[in-house]
């Protein structure tokens, strides 16, 4: 009987320890949307709508973008680091530095090419025709840590590899995020010249302050002032990144993965100027996606980075055919 107790509680412990361990590798569920930043909480700012826009809860008209007709593929998958850093704790959100340069020669050597979140835009328009059979990779930044310019910038440049980073705009100029001078610098950074010069950086919002835009019935009893809050965030993270910097177009990336599938995240994004919305999903059935499926843009799936991801795990994920 005295056995019988022991094996329950060493078992116990046993599953209790694995647990534990298994939550602290820094995974993220394929089907939930993952709160993958938690390390940056949110810092509500008491926002008041400043223009009309800002009280419209109407669902706007969106423009029908007709699909590029190819017989191929156009496979891309969406990268998701954090901070970039010399000293990393394996598992968390930073990615050692020398690991991150490595995965840009790692991609480089496998044919993977690494365009912008942009480019998907143009592969829609026929503007860009990439191969047939071209894999193609974007890499993504977020909440704007300072190490985006001290690390990732640097390294950045010595490959000629576009990127994204998407910025909270609140945080911008705070202790360990970047300043507006330095977006700057890094949007006014060409390859090239005269005509020919190419913008290797852009930035997108990751809202004004971090808060998450899933809906909450407990928050917003009346969903129009719902709306009305996700008008703000949204709005108003666009127009402070667009009066600093010269970009037309411009993404949006969910704080913790939150509201990736509620329509109103989606109505809003359109509503106030995004060209789309990149999520926290992956996995097997959200992995690589067909840049010329228009259906993919406000719903644009990515593969987080952690400290300790095996890039070699990535190039499996553009087989996923029957899902495009």
């Amino acid at each position: 009987m005295k056995k019988s107790k022991l094996f329950i509680v060493v078992s116990a412990i046993f599953v209790s320890l694995f647990f534990i361990a298994s939550c602290s590798v820094g995974t993220v569920s394929p089907t939930n949307e993952a709160q993958h930043n938690a390390d940056v909480e949110a810092r509500p700012v008491n926002l008041t709508p400043s223009e009309a826009l800002e009280l419209d809860t109407s669902v706007p008209v969106q423009a029908i973008s007709p699909k590029a007709i190819s017989t191929s593929m156009a496979k891309v998958i969406i990268l998701m680091y954090h901070n970039i850093s010399s000293d990393i704790v394996p598992g968390d959100y930073d990615r050692d530095i020398a690991d991150f340069e490595n995965d840009l020669i790692y991609l480089k050597n496998n044919n993977i090419k690494i365009i912008s979140l942009e480019d998907i835009l143009k592969i829609q328009s026929g503007q860009l025709v990439p191969p047939e059979g071209q894999r193609m990779a974007a890499i993504t930044f977020d909440d704007g840590f300072i190490s985006m310019y001290t690390k990732a910038f640097p390294i950045l440049k010595k490959y000629n590899t576009p990127a994204t980073f998407f910025v909270i705009t609140s945080f911008v100029g705070s202790p360990g995020f970047l300043t507006w001078n330095q977006i700057k610098t890094m949007s006014d950074y060409k390859v090239g010249k005269g005509k020919n010069a190419v913008q290797l950086f852009d930035f997108g919002s990751h809202t004004v302050d971090h808060q998450s835009l899933a809906y909450d019935e407990t928050r917003w009893p009346n969903k129009n002032d719902y709306i009305v809050f996700l008008n703000m965030e949204l709005n108003q993270s666009r127009k402070a990144i667009q009066e600093k910097i010269k970009q037309p177009k411009i993404f949006l990336a969910l704080p913790y993965g939150a509201g990736a599938f509620e329509p109103e995240v989606k109505n809003a994004a359109i509503r106030t100027g995004y060209s789309g919305i990149r999520t926290s999903e992956y996995g097997s059935a959200f992995a690589a996606f067909n840049a010329y499926n228009t259906d993919w843009n406000y719903r644009l799936p990515s593969r987080p980075v952690y400290g300790s991801t095996d890039i070699s795990i990535i190039p499996p994920y553009f087989d996923w055919e029957w899902l495009y």
